[in-house]
This record gives C-alpha cells, sequence and structure tokens, in this order.
C-alpha cells in the first residue's frame, strides 16, 4: 500500500511526454503515417535506463522508416527497437522475452490529424489541472481496487505457487532425507517460513529494477534454502520411536479385541 500511496502519476505522465521529440511533427492521414524527419528517425531509449535491465531492453524506444526498408522480419530486429512504424505497418517487440514481432496495419485515416511537441504539453496542461490528478485523489480508488481485487488475486496466486513449491520439496526430502519422516503439512509449514527470505529478496531486486530474480531463480532459492533449514531440523528420536511403539500398542489391542470377538461366538 505504500508504494501506491507515492505513486505520481502527474510526474510519470510528464516523464512519458518528454521523450517525445521537440523536432518531430507526426501526420496521420488517408495515406498513412508520415513524419516531418529524414528516414529512418530514432528515438533512443533514456540515458537514465536502468543498467541492470540494459541487456534485456531494445536500443530504441520507436523508429520511423519507410515500407521499403523492411524486407521482412528480420529487417525490423536490426532496428532494435520497442516499436517500428512506416507509413503502413506497426511492428511491436512482444514482453514475453521470445523475440517474437507482431504486426499491425496502420488504417488509414478518413481525418487528418497532425502530432507535435506543443499538441502534447496542451493536452497534458489541460490534464493535469483536473482534480482528480491535481489533488491526488486517484491515490484512494487505487487503494481501493487494490485490496478488493489485485491483492487478493496476488494472495491466492502466491497461495497456490507455494503449495506446488512445498510439493516438489516434500518429494525431494522423502527421497533423499528420510530420516526426517516429515509429512506434507510439516514440509508446508516449513516452506511458510522459509519462503519469506526469498520475497524480502525479490523485493530488494525489484526496487533496482531488476528482473532476473524470477521464475526458476526464485524457485531454484527457495527449494535450496528450504533444504537447508530441513537439514537442520533435529528430530527427537526418542518421540517418534515412542509414537510407533504407541502406535503398535493400538494395533495389537485391536487385533485381541477382534480375536476375542470371534472365541464368544
Amino acid at each position: 500500500m505504500v508504494p501506491i500511496a507515492f505513486f505520481d502519476l502527474a510526474g510519470n505522465l510528464l516523464q512519458m511526454a518528454n521523450v517525445f521529440p521537440a523536432d518531430l511533427v507526426v501526420t496521420g492521414d488517408q495515406q498513412g503515417l508520415r513524419i516531418n524527419q529524414e528516414l529512418p528517425y530514432v528515438i533512443s531509449m533514456a540515458d537514465t535506463k536502468d543498467k541492470l535491465a540494459a541487456d534485456e531492453l531494445p536500443s530504441n524506444i520507436l523508429t520511423f522508416t519507410s515500407d521499403e526498408a523492411i524486407k521482412g522480419i528480420p529487417a525490423v530486429r536490426e532496428l532494435d527497437s520497442l516499436f517500428v512504424l512506416t507509413p503502413t505497418t506497426a511492428y511491436i517487440a512482444s514482453d514475453e522475452g521470445d523475440q517474437e514481432i507482431r504486426v499491425y496495419p496502420i488504417p488509414e485515416f478518413e481525418e487528418s490529424f497532425m502530432l507535435d511537441r506543443s499538441t502534447i504539453d496542451t493536452f497534458l496542461t489541460r490534464v493535469l489541472e483536473h482534480p482528480i490528478l491535481k489533488q491526488k485523489l486517484y491515490i484512494p480508488a487505487l487503494l481501493v481496487i487494490s485490496l478488493i481485487i489485485i491483492y487478493p488475486v496476488m494472495l491466492i496466486f502466491r497461495a497456490f505457487t507455494l503449495v506446488i513449491y512445498a510439493s516438489i520439496t516434500w518429494i525431494i526430502v522423502s527421497l533423499f532425507m528420510k530420516s526426517k519422516n516429515l509429512s506434507w503439512s510439516k514440509v508446508f509449514q516449513i516452506s511458510l517460513h522459509s519462503i519469506t527470505p526469498i520475497v524480502l529478496i525479490d523485493y530488494g531486486f525489484s526496487l533496482t529494477m531488476a528482473t532476473f530474480f524470477h521464475g526458476w531463480f526464485y524457485f531454484i532459492a527457495f527449494l535450496i534454502w528450504t533444504l537447508v533449514v530441513i537439514s537442520r531440523l533435529k528430530i527427537n528420536n526418542s518421540v517418534v520411536a515412542s509414537q510407533m511403539a504407541s502406535r503398535s500398542v493400538s494395533e495389537n489391542k485391536v487385533s485381541k479385541s477382534k480375536k476375542s470377538g470371534f472365541k464368544k461366538r
């Protein structure tokens, strides 16, 4: 809830608007998109781009080029850009990390329009003057949405993920650490505690915008730490033996009662 309370929507909108170059004019009409600059025209990533994510992000945000320059998808990839626009086609890099390029045709605009920095600044000034943004009234709405929808969904997803993690851990413990004699419920209970430092490490990396501590890295870190915790558990063998002895005595009593019942008949 704290990050939401400090979320600055107006500042983010201003930062996004500053990406648009002051010398660029985009025109749309029935012939598609055109710009007032020589092609190809590139809008590169900001210099403040996180260094840890530098290898995962393209070098450019947007590249304007001609239809003739794009001979196929390999030509789009060579431009190393999140978005590639030609007068008739938009090429968008997938955010799933599979290097997929999605292709969308640009429609013919019945009414022509012009987009430049002045138009964006005028529109943004009107938006920022709205009471919802000026007085940050969107924060209570985001908090309510988070409490009612986002957090419960995240909690259910994390609980389901932890059940899978604990099940895999229990299988490994049952096969290679039989002396511990742990039930699935006990392993799940241990997992509830052992995952806490992993969540904190993940949160720390997220503050630096690092994205590598996810998926297999997250699971392997959890598995190693949980197995270390379980390996250091001290099992009271006398308690286990007494439990097995009491179970054996109760089974003998049941069998004797059954035999006596047969004799009376």
